[in-house]
């Protein structure tokens, strides 16, 4: 150990202060002579020591003193990442932060850096630089010293640089590990110091061909035709071909050669086959080159879900399932008196009452079809003379569940006309599966169904409600709103609530004898809790209706299912 100073051309002040305090003491002395005086007082002396004091340890601390303190050699061990991830703007950054470091401590010849590669593991050997001109050549060599690029262990390597006793660790890497941890070593690194010297971030940007993306559903019916979606990003700046293999379970389906551009993605589609009930692991492997990567994703499949068919009399019941089977609809059919009706519904997604009169059915059945509708059952009506109110239904629990009321025979028939506002959902995501499609096609056979006498109003939502054809009369609108209705697109964000709203406002002072909304949509908006509950019990006030159509394999079926059994409808 050693001492100097930083500017020692002050000290030349130390003298002068000397001579200061000198002279300050012979004025003193003078001074006292004059006066008579015949020693110099002790207090005297102390101000003038502590002067001279002040003065030499400000000249002192202008010449900046240090120690300096010499080893004999500091080895520094150089974490070199040269796995898959780090592209090459990457390696050469590299290279530039390990340049920098030389210079700064180019003074210090003790200094010896050796360089250990790693990726799946280090290197056997290190590579020495004892100056700036040999980084490039020992970084372009690098890489051939390590096997199996495509992974990365960070731990393993900082655990062969404890062992190389090194006073100090540097680490070059993006960080990204496939295995293992670095923390878990920073936690018992046993005194080593780990220095990671970390490149901008521009410099991390792999180039890579990956799977960015497996989109599919996450059920679906026995015999549906399932999409798969692949997507396949090519980080690499020149284009690339690559084999992409798609696996059923442990059974290969499907193999294809794509070719993706540089800097862009490729979504690949595939019709998975029939999927038997139960739970199905879809699995992606893609292989460009030297990239592989595999993606996997699970879907539940149940069985089909049949539709009952009740009739009552077999002249009006064979053309109907005729239909219904060439639809490819699984049908359950039934003839009273032919064959026992269930009570137990639970199997069948819909149930269809074919004028069939009460007295044909059990006895439970209709409490039990009132508990399955309400659970999101579908119910289909057929009039006729044992249907309805002619059917014995008046006051049932098949009355509380329709939409109409069930009248008795008369003589004078009165007819109570309706009006119905028309919620349709044109959000972004109504265009997957051409959903907004169908609500325009299923808006204009509801249009089509009404009496010229009858009332109709059509609201279309995003994230704002917006009239597409004010309440008015049937009669009055029919011109018109095949072409309003056509006209939708579908954009922007989904808020139902205020188009709800605005519906019930609509509805509110019409003079009809049934006011009814029915919402359109994909269900796919963000819930707002109780201001929904609070909207839905201000239609129950007003004496309207709610029904809701869900659109769409992933239609938020619950939230819609909670709103139409909140509204009665």
């Amino acid at each position: 150990m050693s001492y100097a100073f930083e500017n020692p051309q002050y000290l030349w002040l130390i003298p002068l202060c000397i001579a200061i305090f000198i002279a300050i003491h012979l004025i003193e002395n003078f001074k006292s002579n004059n006066h008579k005086k015949t020693k110099i007082s002790k207090r005297s002396l102390f101000v003038s020591f502590l002067r001279f004091l002040t003065l030499s340890l400000l000249v002192i601390a202008l010449a900046q003193p240090f120690y300096t303190h010499t080893k004999e050699s500091e080895n520094i061990t150089v974490l070199l990442d040269v796995s898959n991830s780090i592209s090459s703007e990457g390696k050469t950054e590299f290279g530039n932060i390990l340049k920098r470091f030389l210079s700064a401590n180019k003074n210090n010849a003790n200094l010896q850096l050796k360089i250990l590669p790693f990726a799946e593991s280090p290197a056997k050997a290190t590579l020495e630089i004892n100056n700036i001109n040999e980084i490039d050549s020992t970084f372009k060599n690098s890489s051939s010293k390590v096997s199996n690029s495509n992974s990365t262990d960070i731990f393993s390597a900082l655990n062969r640089a404890r062992s190389l006793d090194s006073s100090a660790v540097l680490v070059l890497s993006d960080g990204f590990e496939t295995q293992n941890s670095a923390v878990e070593f920073a936690k018992s690194s046993g005194g080593v110091r780990i220095f990671p010297l970390i490149p901008a971030e521009k410099f991390f940007k792999a180039q890579e061909v990956h799977l960015s993306n497996l989109q599919l559903p996450l059920t679906s019916n026995a015999d549906d035709k399932v999409e798969l979606k692949t997507t396949i990003e090519n980080s690499t700046n020149k284009e690339t071909s690559a084999t992409l293999e798609i696996f059923l379970d442990d059974k290969k389906i499907e193999t294809k050669t794509i070719t993706i551009q540089n800097n862009k993605e490729k979504q690949i589609q595939t019709i998975l086959p029939e999927l038997s009930s139960g739970i199905h692991k879809i699995t992606a492997k893609m292989t460009a080159g030297n990239f592989q990567d595999e993606q996997y994703k699970f879907i539940t499949t149940k069985e089909r879900e049949q539709i009952l068919l009740l009739s009552g009399n077999a002249s009006e019941h064979t053309l109907l399932a005729k239909i219904l089977a060439l639809k490819g609809y699984p049908l359950k059919q039934i003839v009273a008196g032919q064959e026992t009706i269930p009570t137990n519904l639970k199997n069948f997604s819909s149930i269809i009452l074919n004028n069939i009169s009460n007295a044909q059915l059990p006895s439970n059945f209709l409490a039990e079809l009132k508990a399955h509708v309400q659970n999101g059952s579908g119910l289909v009506i057929i009039g006729g003379d044992k249907s309805f109110g002619l059917g014995g239904y008046i006051g049932t629990a098949l009355e509380e569940i329709s939409p109409v009321k069930f009248m008795p025979p008369q003589t004078t028939k009165k007819v109570l006309n309706t009006a119905v506002v028309l919620l349709l959902d044109k959000s972004r995501s109504m265009v997957e599966q051409n959903r907004i499609g169908a609500a325009k096609n299923a808006a204009m056979a509801s249009i089509n169904a009404l009496k010229d006498d009858d009332y109709i109003g059509v609201i279309g939502f995003d994230s704002a409600p917006f009239v597409v054809i004010s309440l008015d009369k049937v009669t009055a609108v029919k011109a018109i709103a095949d072409r309003r209705i056509r006209n939708l697109t579908a954009s922007g964000g989904t808020n139902p609530l205020s188009a709800l709203s605005q519906a019930r406002a609509m509805l509110t002072n019409v003079k009809a004898g049934r006011k009814h909304i029915i919402m359109m949509s994909d269900g796919q908006f963000p819930l707002e809790g109780n201001r929904y509950i609070d909207e839905i019990n201000r239609v129950n006030q007003a004496g309207i209706t709610l029904s809701t159509v869900a659109l769409g394999n992933d239609a938020d079926i619950p939230f819609l299912k909670m709103m139409a059994q909140g509204a009665k409808g």
